[in-house]
């Protein structure tokens, strides 16, 4: 079955209703505005970078966009699984800085989480997520709609059990939500049945 991959650099952000931002581009996002990380390296950032901030504009409360035929003010979509995974790997990032200063900060838990450094970064995440929160919609996990039990076989070294999740989680906000699109630098994510906007040289080698 095919899957339906889109240059980023070709689709304007007023084609969907509705956006899911994966973590990698969350990511890429928040960490933008940390001076201590916004030197790590991040595939093609400035591309999703501008494409997070035309999606943001469009989604201002009471804008008044001119509205064409096939044209949205878009919303963001996030979900707890989401934020749970943008937080985790955010703040291990932090972490990664941090050992850099200082070397005995061996231990993320033991270690780390103790430090002002680790307060600071919180903090900072908290308030620069919290700043878009009149562009997203929480939706539901599904947690009824999808069996976690019956993912389990379809986990293999091409995926891992958070994308398969949050696509299948997807696939039934799109039956309320609609027109939607992912929008990911992950290689491995090829799904069907949801339109994939990407930068991602490997996945736009698919189509």
């Amino acid at each position: 079955m095919s899957v339906d991959i889109f240059d980023i650099q070709k689709v304007k952000p007023d084609s969907y209703a509705y956006y899911y931002f994966d973590a990698n581009c969350w990511i890429t996002q928040l960490i933008s505005s940390n001076r201590s990380l916004s030197l790590i390296s991040r595939n093609q950032a400035s591309l999703y970078l501008n494409f997070f901030s035309d999606v943001v504009t469009l989604a201002v409360p009471n804008i008044k966009a001119n509205k064409k035929p096939g044209s949205y003010n878009p919303k963001i979509i996030i979900t707890s699984l989401l934020v749970s995974e943008i937080f985790n790997r955010y703040i291990r990032l932090c972490w990664e800085v941090y050992k850099n200063i200082d070397p005995a900060c061996t231990d993320f838990k033991k270690n780390y989480r103790d430090t002002s450094d680790y307060a600071k970064s919180v903090s900072n995440l908290s308030s620069d997520f919290e700043a878009f929160k009149d562009y997203v919609e929480l939706e539901s996990d599904y947690i009824k709609e999808i069996d976690p039990y019956t993912l389990l076989p379809s986990i293999s070294s091409l995926n891992d059990f958070n994308d398969i999740y949050a696509y299948y989680q997807l696939i039934e906000v799109k039956k309320i939500k609609y027109p939607i699109a992912i929008v990911t630098d992950d290689s491995d994510f090829v799904f069907h049945g949801i339109d994939i906007i990407t930068a991602n040289r490997r996945l736009l080698k698919i189509r």
